[in-house]
C-alpha cells in the first residue's frame, strides 16, 4: 500500500469504489483502494447481471436516468466485448394484464430512440408461441422483443481494479478493514485506520482526501447531507436453474402475478438466472435466500411457463445482495429511485446508490467534487475508453477471455494443451481457471470460484466435484501447500453452504461469513 501517505484513499471495492479508483488513478494521483472483503464480494457480484437502460424507469417518468443508462450501455457494448454482450429479451403480453401493447410499444420506441437504433419488434400470439415453446397460450395477445446487455458483474469490478492498477501511483488491497477515519491536526489530512484481515497487522494511512464508497454502510463513516434522506437496504435474491428444466432461446421479462413486478429469466453462463426479489432488509444482515423468496421466483416462472416442470430440485444455486437505495419518500421498494447520491464534508466525499450500468457517471460526479482539492492534477476525460477493447471480430472464446481478464493470450497454446474445453455445462473453459488464478488479488479459494470465475454458482455443489482440476490448473499460480488447500476448501465449502447453496444452511453462532 505504498508508504502510507496518499493523495486519496478510497474505502469500498465494489462497482462504485472500483469505478472511482480507475478514474482517479488515470489522473496520476497517489490513490489507494481498500476493501474489507474481496473486491466485488458484496452487492456488486449479486446483481441480475444486466447492463440495461431500465424500462421501468421510463414508466416512473425518470427519463434522464434512462437516457444515461442507455448511453452507458451502448458505450460498454462497444468498448468491452466479451465482458458486456448484447442479449435479446422477449416480453409476452396477456389480456387484462399490465403492461398493454400500446404503453410497452411507446416505451420501447423511446428506448430505441435514446440508443439511436431500432431494436424492438412486435410478434403476434402464434409467433410468440413458436419463439418461446411452453409459453402459456391462454390470454396471450402477443409480445415484444428488444435488446439489452448482460455482463459478469464481479469480473466487471475486477477489470476496473486492474485497469486502475496499470497506473504507477495506484495501489489496491482487499481484505483490509477500515475501523475509523480521523482528522490529523498536524497536517490537515485525514488518518485512516486499517487492519489487514489476512495478517492481522494494523496501520494508519494519511490522505488529503478520503472517498467513502461503502454502499449500505456509507452513513457509518459520513452522515447523509439531508435529515430527510436515508439509505434503504433492499434485498434482491436470485436462483440459478438447470437449463434442462427450461432451455430458453432468449431472455424473458415477465410480470409477476402476485405484485406486478418485473422478473427476468436470463440464459447466463450455462444456467438460467431467475430474479430478482425486492424486499426491505431493514436492519437484517441475512445474505442468503429465504424460502418465501425462492417460492416467489418459481411462482413467477410457472405463471408464464406452466408446463416447464421447474421444481426446487432443479435449482443449482442462489445468491442474495443488499442494494443501497437512497430513499426520500418510503415508496414501495420497486418504486424507489435508483439514482446515486454524492456528498462532501470534512475531507470526505461519499457516494452511494446508483446502478451497475452507470458506474462511470457516478465516478465522474465524485471526481468532479475531488477536482477542487487537486485543481492542477485532475482532468476528466469522458471520451477515454476504460477497457482496452478486444476486437469484436475475434472468435467467441478469445473475445470472452480477453474481455473478462484482459491482456494477450496464446490461443494456439491453449488449444494445444486442450484448455479450450468447457467446464461441465458451464460456458467457462478450462483455460480460465489457470488465467484467473494468476490474479494477485485472489487471496482465498472463494475469490477464485465465486468471483474471478463463476463456477461456484453455475455448477452443482459449488463445483466441488472439479476441485482436483482446479488444483491442477491453479496450483502453480496460487502456490498453496496441501495444508493450505485443505483449509481453503473447508472455508469455501462453508461459505457456499451458507450463502450460495439452493437451500442455504444457517450460519453457526460465530461462524465466518463472506
Amino acid at each position: 500500500m505504498g508508504n502510507g501517505d496518499f493523495d486519496v484513499v478510497i474505502i469500498g471495492g465494489g462497482i462504485t469504489g472500483a469505478g472511482i479508483f480507475r478514474e482517479l488513478s488515470a489522473t496520476g494521483l497517489d490513490v489507494c483502494l481498500l476493501e474489507q472483503g474481496d473486491f466485488g464480494s458484496g452487492t456488486s457480484s449479486k446483481s441480475s447481471k444486466l447492463v440495461h437502460g431500465g424500462l421501468r424507469y421510463l414508466k416512473q417518468g425518470d427519463l434522464l436516468l434512462t437516457l444515461e443508462s442507455v448511453h452507458h450501455r451502448e458505450r460498454l457494448l462497444q468498448e468491452a466485448p466479451g465482458l458486456v454482450e448484447p442479449v435479446e429479451f422477449v416480453m409476452p403480453l396477456y389480456q387484462n394484464r399490465s403492461p398493454g401493447k400500446f404503453s410497452l410499444g411507446a416505451g420501447l420506441f423511446l428506448y430505441d430512440l435514446m440508443a439511436l437504433k431500432k431494436r424492438h419488434a412486435f410478434s403476434n400470439p402464434g409467433r410468440m408461441l413458436c419463439r418461446l415453446p411452453g409459453l402459456k397460450p391462454e390470454g396471450l395477445t402477443g409480445g415484444y422483443s428488444f435488446l439489452d446487455a448482460t455482463t459478469d458483474d464481479a469480473l466487471l469490478v475486477a477489470r476496473l481494479v486492474h485497469e486502475g492498477l496499470k497506473f504507477p501511483k495506484a495501489s489496491a488491497r482487499n481484505y483490509c478493514t477500515v475501523s475509523g477515519i480521523e482528522p490529523s491536526s498536524a497536517s490537515g489530512k485525514r488518518i485512516v485506520q486499517v487492519k489487514d484481515g489476512i495478517t492481522g497487522n494494523e496501520r494508519e494511512l494519511e490522505a488529503k482526501l478520503v472517498i467513502n464508497a461503502t454502499g449500505i454502510r456509507a452513513d457509518r463513516f459520513h452522515p447523509l447531507p439531508d435529515r430527510n434522506l436515508r439509505i434503504r437496504p433492499l434485498k434482491g435474491s436470485h436462483i440459478l436453474v438447470k437449463k434442462t428444466a427450461l432451455d430458453l432461446p432468449s431472455a424473458v421479462s415477465l410480470i409477476h402475478p402476485a405484485d406486478g413486478r418485473p422478473v427476468f429469466l436470463i440464459p447466463w453462463e450455462g444456467v438460467l438466472l431467475v430474479g430478482t426479489t425486492d424486499l426491505d432488509a431493514g436492519s437484517s444482515t441475512d445474505l442468503s435466500i429465504r424460502a418465501n423468496e425462492r417460492e416467489y421466483l418459481l411462482e413467477g416462472v410457472k405463471a408464464v411457463f406452466p408446463e416447464s416442470g421447474i421444481e426446487q430440485k432443479d435449482i443449482v444455486s442462489s445468491f442474495s445482495g443488499l442494494r443501497p437505495v437512497i430513499s426520500r419518500k418510503d415508496a414501495k421498494p420497486s418504486d424507489e429511485s435508483r439514482e446515486h447520491l454524492v456528498w462532501e464534508s470534512d475531507g470526505i466525499i461519499s457516494a452511494t446508490g446508483g446502478k451497475l450500468t452507470t458506474f462511470r457517471k457516478l465516478a465522474w460526479d465524485v471526481v468532479k467534487k475531488a477536482k477542487s482539492r487537486f485543481p492542477h492534477s485532475i482532468r476528466i476525460n469522458r471520451k477515454t475508453c476504460v477497457f482496452p477493447a478486444a476486437a469484436h471480430s475475434l472468435n467467441p472464446v478469445e473475445r470472452r477471455i480477453l474481455g473478462r481478464y484482459g491482456g494477450p493470450v496464446d490461443m494456439k497454446d491453449l488449444e494445444r494443451r486442450k484448455l479450450l474445453v468447457p467446464v461441465g455445462h458451464s460456458e467457462t473453459v478450462l483455460a480460465e481457471i489457470e488465467i484467473a488464478s494468476g490474479d494477485p488479488t485472489v487471496r482465498h479459494l472463494d475469490d477464485l470460484m465465486l468471483r474471478r470465475l463463476r463456477l461456484g454458482i453455475v455448477l452443482e455443489n459449488g463445483g466441488m466435484d472439479i476441485m482436483d482440476t482446479v488444483k491442477k490448473l491453479a496450483g502453480e499460480n496460487l502456490g498453496w501447500d496441501a495444508a493450505r488447500w485443505e483449509r481453503e476448501i473447508e472455508r469455501y465449502r462453508r461459505i457456499h453452504r451458507q450463502f450460495f447453496a439452493p437451500f442455504p444452511e444457517k450460519a453457526p453462532t460465530g461462524g465466518a461469513d463472506e
